[in-house]
């Protein structure tokens, strides 16, 4: 169900939504950094009586595993930046920051976390770059088209 009555309602459910994107990037970031804290931890704590190369293995995997959680936090914090730019104002086009309805349905375009129930309204939260917002941004409000042989018709965008 729709609760969105006026561009007041959509303005705040815009910034709900805001902040949803910025807390789950948040809370990935914090569990990134203490999982590599807790690898470093157990890289520093490998016992050396162990036979040489097992130690030297054991020690070269967990030294991976830092590395790769590290290129995650990277990329976590890039769409920290990310989440906390997205835009909240009104837009009667659909573009980065806008939220849809269409097909008895809300989109927003800014993320790509999937469906939340955000203020009592179920949406769906779109990368920019996926085909579905890529598609809308190329449509303009009261409009419809076809994606994936479904026919999509905007009936509000803000």
């Amino acid at each position: 169900m729709l609760l969105i009555q006026n561009n007041a309602d959509a303005l705040n459910l815009k910034h709900a939504i805001k902040n949803v994107c910025v807390e789950i990037v948040l809370q990935q970031i914090f569990i990134l950094k203490q999982t590599i804290n807790d690898l470093q931890l157990a890289a520093n704590n490998e016992s050396k009586s162990t036979a040489g190369d097992k130690h030297d293995t054991s020690k070269a995997i967990l030294q991976q595993q830092v590395a790769m959680h590290h290129q995650q936090l990277i990329v976590a914090q890039n769409q920290s930046k990310q989440a906390e730019a997205l835009p909240v104002a009104i837009n009667d086009l659909p573009t980065l920051g806008s939220l849809i309805y269409a097909n008895e349905q809300c989109f927003y375009i800014g993320m790509g976390i999937g469906k939340k129930t955000i203020n009592n309204t179920e949406i769906i939260l779109l990368a920019p770059t996926a085909p579905l917002a890529q598609f809308f941004i190329g449509l303009k409000n009261k409009t419809e088209g076809v994606f994936n042989s479904k026919t999509y018709t905007i009936k509000q965008c803000w």
